[in-house]
């Protein structure tokens, strides 16, 4: 391989994406540096001329409790209110509301294993709206969501 094409593969990924991913990947790299030039493995700067790019603002906003509330009373299937409700609830992604299993619950301790982003496996907690609206949904089921 040339050195151009492995400095191309490198690199190729190491800008894609927005300004906060580089500046994230760049910080790593930075910390990484330090490490390397205090094990003597490094001479010099390599990240020099980089800089981080400038974040724009966030101009999102939450929507209010008012407006949570009138999304969760709107007359929609039992579906929808469960799951909009636990997204609410958990703070959880909706993919990881969407691949739960009934063996995956445990509606005694308001509580499921979830499958986060990164593939780990983590316990998440509903409150009373979610707790009083899935016995409905489940009525007896035994597995999955398409039972």
């Amino acid at each position: 391989m040339s050195g151009r094409s492995i400095r191309t593969g490198s690199t190729a990924g190491f800008g894609s994406g927005g300004a906060q991913t580089f500046n994230v990947r760049l910080a790593s790299l930075r910390a990484a540096r330090t490490y390397w030039a205090e094990q003597g493995w490094l001479v010099g700067d390599p990240l020099q001329r980089l800089r981080p790019r400038p974040v724009p603002a966030d101009r999102s906003r939450a929507i209010t409790r008012v407006e949570v509330t009138a999304i969760l009373g709107l007359d929609v299937g039992l579906r929808e209110r469960v799951l909009w409700t636990m997204l609410y609830e958990t703070a959880a992604r909706a993919e990881e509301l969407l691949e739960l299993d009934v063996p995956d619950l445990d509606t005694a301790n308001r509580c499921a294993r979830v499958t986060r982003k990164s593939g780990t496996v983590d316990v998440m907690a509903w409150q009373t709206g979610t707790a009083r609206l899935l016995p409905r949904m489940l009525a007896g089921r035994r597995t999955g969501p398409r039972s």
